[in-house]
């Protein structure tokens, strides 16, 4: 990595480091970076910030605090201040703390499920950080959008899980906010509208259900315009949703709800109908090697009839074929026999 003049302790470590001892090399590392002569001496910083960073592999690997990983990101960037000129500086500091970057961006995306998703924020917000201060941001807001909309995810299902209503309105909070960070980067993101779309729907539909069958009438009236409301801020990203997946169910059958709730009877039909037909196109898709069995069927049907001379089914037999493949040639070719025979039959 260097070639510097002789000091031992920091001699020893670099020693240490290249036959991968990286324990005797964080002991002469650590009296090196005391020396008064190491003190402002980028090489040293350097370093040790790599020796922490093996370290950090060696024994804390997975770990979201992680002593020896924090170490070493901030050695690295200690040795890049006192030293921004040289390009051997700049390339090693660059990237060691590319790597200890990258490291938790995947504690963040391991950690991204609904028991340990604290832990993925920490270990987010740190990668965000180190990328943003060596301006390697280029695609920051591709990554925000991915783990904002896990995370609006994971906070909307315990919204939905939890009963306590200081709990729910803490998690319904979050899960906003989320989704408002992802539409705030792409307001064409289709996971943030129907999630956002979906959250003011279940609140709701929760007020609805918690509502005792015996409710006064001023308070039944008081929870209807409290729902029409949440429908109302409901619908425009279910709408946008819909719009982005025309043939999800999802999103349709959250716009069938919120019309229910408005009391819009035509548009609740509406969005019923289409939910049918959605569900009926999802039954119809077949497997395709069941389609291409059916489609040799009719091909074997047809031949089979065109041998007999029964062309009105062997017409009808590649027809049907072409339904399942409408570019396959040879059901093409046999219709136009077909036609050339019957045709010559009727001179």
């Amino acid at each position: 990595m260097y070639a510097y003049a002789q000091n031992d302790n920091l001699s020893n470590a670099y020693s240490c480091y290249q036959r991968a001892s990286v324990d005797s090399a964080k002991m002469f590392i650590d009296r090196a970076i005391k020396e008064d002569i190491n003190k402002n001496n980028a090489q040293a910083w350097c370093i040790r910030g790599f020796i922490y960073k093996d370290l950090y592999k060696k024994y804390e690997t997975g770990k979201i605090r992680s002593a020896s990983r924090d170490t070493a990101i901030s050695d690295l960037f200690i040795a890049y201040r006192l030293d921004s000129v040289s390009q051997e500086n700049k390339t090693n500091t660059y990237a060691g703390l590319d790597f200890l970057a990258a490291t938790y961006e995947n504690d963040a995306a391991s950690n991204m499920d609904s028991i340990h998703f604290h832990e993925a924020i920490v270990a987010y917000n740190k990668h965000k950080s180190v990328m943003k201060r060596i301006k390697h941001i280029t695609n920051i807001n591709t990554l925000d959008v991915q783990f904002y909309d896990a995370l609006g995810e994971i906070y909307s299902l315990y919204f939905a899980g939890v009963n306590d209503f200081e709990q729910k309105r803490k998690y319904l909070d979050s899960a906003r906010k989320a989704y408002d960070a992802v539409l705030a980067i792409n307001p064409d993101d289709y996971s943030a509208n129907y999630g956002l779309g979906r959250l003011y729907y279940n609140q709701a539909a929760n007020i609805m259900t918690n509502l005792p069958f015996d409710a006064p009438l001023p308070l039944l009236n008081k929870t209807q315009d409290t729902c029409a409301h949440l429908a109302k801020l409901s619908l425009p990203y279910l709408d946008k949703a819909h719009k982005l997946e025309q043939l999800k169910i999802e999103p349709v059958k959250g716009l069938e709800g919120d019309y229910y709730l408005l009391h819009s009877t035509d548009n609740y039909l509406y969005y019923r109908n289409l939910e049918d037909k959605l569900r009926q196109q999802k039954n119809n898709k077949e497997d395709p090697e069941v389609l291409q069995a059916k489609y040799n069927e009719f091909i074997t049907l047809g031949d089979n009839f065109l041998k007999i001379k029964d062309y009105e089914k062997a017409k009808d037999s590649y027809e049907s074929a072409l339904q399942i493949r409408p570019n396959e040639k040879y059901p093409k070719d046999q219709l136009q026999v077909i036609e050339s025979i019957i045709g010559q039959n009727k001179k």
